[in-house]
């Protein structure tokens, strides 16, 4: 499982015990961006795709933290990733414009939109997942055959650089 943690400016890394549902082995796997990891998704080669707010940009990086590709966008507060279509080669990318002043948001007009990157990556198909309540034992799925995510064929493919379109 991996974290961003926006204020120290790190993505964690640490094992999960699908019986469990606990997370062990926390370890840093990136500690230098230019701006602060926001949300980030996994593509199918094990690649992270990080939101960089303040930074204007999605980066990937390899499994050991080393930069591959960098999605540039018309936004300085990039927020979120997920990959989305069919096939799952299309990278969501979500922007605020929250605590922009209004010179800055006449530089950066696109702020608060989504965008659509065709990146040379295919992310993750949807997994199931639980959660429990300590006191009660209450479990709740999620993912493929729960009704909450469509099921997908797993494929592969490798990152580089990309043009976002607005959406």
């Amino acid at each position: 499982v991996y974290v961003a943690d926006s204020l120290p400016g790190v993505v964690w890394s640490a094992a999960y015990d699908l019986d469990t549902g606990h997370a062990h082995g926390w370890a840093p796997v990136i500690t230098e961006f230019d701006g602060l990891p926001d949300g980030l998704c996994v593509d199918s080669e094990g690649c992270l795709w990080v939101a960089i707010w303040n930074g204007a940009q999605v980066r990937c990086f390899a499994p050991s933290g080393e930069p591959l590709a960098t999605v540039s966008l018309p936004a300085p507060q990039v927020t979120a990733v997920a990959f989305v279509g069919a096939a799952r080669d299309q990278l969501l990318i979500t922007t605020a414009r929250d605590q922009l002043d209004e010179p800055t948001r006449a530089t950066y007009p696109d702020s608060g939109r989504l965008f659509l990157a065709h990146v040379d990556a295919v992310g993750l198909a949807c997994s199931l997942w639980r959660t429990r309540h300590e006191s009660t034992g209450w479990v709740r799925a999620s993912g493929p055959g729960s009704g909450s995510s469509p099921k997908t064929d797993p494929a592969t493919a490798h990152p580089g650089d990309s043009t976002p379109e607005t959406g």
